[in-house]
């Protein structure tokens, strides 16, 4: 296993669990939430265990921009990598660590969770991967 658990916040309960079964045969301990309020819960649970959080934006009740807020605003938490998960990349918060764009291959997915993967946190706003290219891409 590897130390990073991935937390996937998605309200389609088939495409939550296709990441799942794709990241767990990768070797990634995974959670799962349906929306903002149910992924607070489980990092708040977590008691200081760090997650990187797969993001939907457009989810009912807490969406992904209120989660992000939360996550930001919150000492205990934000430490938490977020990557968001879109179609329109351009809508992604700026406070989130990087953006993938919808439909994304596994390697791509693979590739960016391991970008994070590491004990040392990341700081908010410091890179963010190109929906293109996958390439980091350095923020201003």
């Amino acid at each position: 296993m590897r130390e990073l658990a991935v937390l996937i916040v998605e309200d389609d309960e088939d495409f939550r669990a296709l990441m799942r079964e794709a990241l767990e045969s990768e070797g990634f301990s995974v959670r799962e939430a349906r929306d903002g309020r149910e992924a607070l819960a489980v990092l708040r649970a977590s008691r200081g265990s760090r997650h990187l959080v797969l993001l939907d934006l457009m989810m009912p009740g807490m969406n992904g921009r209120e989660f992000v807020a939360a996550v930001r605003g919150d000492p205990r938490l934000r430490h938490n990598p977020i990557v968001v998960t879109t179609v329109v990349p351009e809508d992604a918060p700026w406070a989130a660590d990087a953006v993938l764009q919808k439909p994304f291959d596994l390697e791509t997915l693979v590739q960016t969770i391991e970008q994070y993967s590491s004990r040392t946190a990341v700081p908010p706003q410091a890179v963010r991967v190109s929906p293109y290219s996958g390439e980091r891409i350095p923020r201003s």
